[in-house]
């Protein structure tokens, strides 16, 4: 029986997550390289056939050098497609199979194009493993205290500027709200929320803690905050995204649809991570990471994370391209999740007097000119002009 040959095709969209090096081949960089420049160059001519492929490389050759191997071919086409720069598809027997691949391939795809969805996909996977830490708001859940702790660092932030200038009754986005953490201090304020997030469990969640407090006035909409065209111009009094628009394939545009939807005049409270902080924080931080990190502020593990970090000047000029005013730009989190975690286990969240000694480091170490630029996430107040 003769079965269908492998097809090869180049990726449209791909990002590059790292390279093992042509120097690593047994044949030497020239050779690799030549071979890696003709597999792209015959598959983007439209030569999908993988047979066809490997025997036209091994038919070519260059003047004095012997013709390639089929092995060294398979090697590099194997390496392209790890680096996401090609895809090969094998031809399957089994329909339901063939219907879950398509379905894979499909997602693979999307997440190659927006990057920032591979966030939502382990979200969802390590949410069905590890629940429990992902609802906060239970006070069973491992992160309950760490999570409050967080929250009430930002809030020292922010409180002043919602009780000077928000309304009771206004309507207030939180975007990226998850399960809830922000709406919950939002609906004891008395605001009418609107939260956003790309995870339907979270927003799931949300609700059942929200219905659980006694709040009603909520809206729940599964939604990427890049992508709020059902959301009119100016609809939001006040706009909360914290921790947000760096995990977005796309955080200028994100930050553009967030001031859209705020009205003029109206505040926009937003957090990112900070990279230096986030970077010496962060365990799966690796060293194959730390160049693209410092050239371009990214990290992406597929099937895992992506982020975009920033530096204090870089949020800055973000948000004020965007017409922005900031009046306030504050460096947090150097204790939880950030270079000082450890002291979190050392003085626990149990007492208010142990939260307290956590807060006097954290404020130290916003004002100490050598550890401030360290901070684990940039928080920035603004207006819409």
């Amino acid at each position: 029986m003769k079965t269908p040959s492998p097809s090869i095709s180049v990726r449209t969209h791909h990002l590059v997550t790292g390279s093992r090096g042509f120097t690593d081949a047994e044949e030497g960089p020239r050779q690799s390289t030549e071979i890696r420049r003709r597999i792209l160059s015959l598959a983007a001519e439209g030569l999908s056939d993988l047979e066809e492929l490997i025997h036209r490389l091994q038919a070519e050759a260059r003047p004095g050098a012997a013709p390639s191997q089929r092995a060294d071919i398979v090697r590099e086409l194997y390496a392209l497609e790890q680096e996401e720069a090609i895809e090969i598809r094998l031809p399957c027997g089994d329909e339901v199979l063939e219907t879950v691949y398509r379905a894979i391939h499909a997602l693979e795809g999307l997440c190659l194009e927006r990057p920032g969805l591979w966030n939502v996909v382990a979200y969802e996977r390590e949410w069905g493993q590890y629940g429990e830490y992902f609802d906060f708001l239970e006070p069973g859940s491992p992160n309950y205290s760490l999570k409050r702790f967080q929250r009430r660092l930002y809030m020292e932030h922010i409180q002043e500027f919602l009780d000077g200038r928000v309304r009771r009754g206004a309507r207030v986005l939180d975007a990226g709200g998850g399960v809830g953490r922000f709406s919950e201090e939002l609906a004891q304020r008395g605001y009418d929320i609107y939260l956003v997030d790309s995870s339907e469990r979270a927003l799931k969640c949300a609700m059942r803690h929200l219905e659980h407090i006694g709040w009603t006035s909520y809206h729940l909409l599964l939604a990427d905050a890049a992508h709020l065209a059902n959301i009119p111009d100016g609809f939001f009094q006040a706009t909360f995204a914290i921790e947000l628009v760096c995990y977005c394939t796309e955080p200028e545009r994100a930050v553009g649809e967030l001031v859209r939807v705020t009205a003029p005049g109206g505040l926009l409270f937003l957090s990112v991570e900070g990279r230096y902080g986030s970077m010496l924080a962060d365990p799966k931080v690796q060293a194959d990471h730390f160049e693209t990190i410092m050239d371009k502020g990214t990290l992406l593990r597929r099937q895992d994370v992506f982020v975009r970090y920033f530096t204090d000047e870089e949020f800055r000029a973000a948000l004020e391209r965007h017409g922005l005013e900031v009046v306030r730009l504050e460096g947090t989190h150097y204790v939880p999740d950030g270079i000082f975690h450890r002291f979190v286990q050392e003085k626990g969240l149990e007492s208010a007097e142990a939260e307290e000694a956590l807060l006097a480091i954290e404020k130290r170490c916003s004002l100490d000119p050598v550890l401030k630029p360290l901070a684990r996430a940039w928080l920035a107040v603004c207006v819409k002009r």
